[in-house]
């Protein structure tokens, strides 16, 4: 590098370099070259086991790491509220979520090892023909149950732990906060993932 360019020696010479991946390709790659991945909301427990843990570890032996070596983040879509009906508010604008990226014909591999390709497809001319409004009706209870973690603030820790537990070594939450009193419910959430 010519010296214009050259910043010199950092503090921190090892930057951890965290990657998304979904499809298996990008998995390799996290694999054998990254320090972690940032697991896709469109993940199901079964396509991480099935899919995306086996393609982390094939690369991680082949550089002569271990999948210990790979940090996974990640916990897909998580619905939860002070109250089932809370809860149940939150489910349409998930299966929206989960319709949108069902859309996508580059993650169809996740909805075809679940017998669900067809409606990747049917998702995907939706969307061409802008029926944007219509695609969560696509995604069906179990569809919503794979996708998402499911429960009111007193059920959804065990929910994450029993879902994701010895497997993600960081859960992401996106939980919506409409007031202090959800604020502490999530502060104590985080508790409670924290001691896992």
């Amino acid at each position: 590098m010519t010296p214009f360019f050259d910043p010199g020696p950092i503090e921190h010479p090892h930057v951890p370099i965290h990657i998304s991946a979904v499809n298996p390709y990008m998995c390799r790659l996290a694999g054998e070259l990254c320090d972690g991945i940032r697991l896709h909301a469109f993940c199901t427990p079964k396509y991480l086991r099935e899919v995306i843990l086996p393609n982390i570890e094939g690369a991680a032996k082949k550089a002569g790491r271990s999948l210990k070596d790979i940090d996974i983040s990640g916990g897909g879509f998580i619905i939860t509220g002070e109250s089932e009906e809370d809860v149940e508010g939150q489910k349409e604008a998930i299966r929206a979520q989960i319709a949108f990226y069902g859309s996508t014909r580059t993650y169809k591999g996740v909805m075809d090892l679940h017998g669900w390709g067809d409606t990747c497809l049917r998702l995907h001319r939706l969307s061409v023909e802008g029926k944007w409004a219509e695609m969560g009706q696509q995604i069906s209870d179990e569809m919503l149950e794979q996708f998402a973690v499911i429960g009111t603030y007193d059920q959804i820790a065990a929910k994450i732990r029993e879902r994701w537990g010895g497997i993600v070594d960081r859960i992401a939450l996106a939980v919506p906060i409409r007031n202090d009193g959800h604020k502490e419910r999530v502060k104590a959430l985080i508790g409670e993932l924290q001691a896992i």
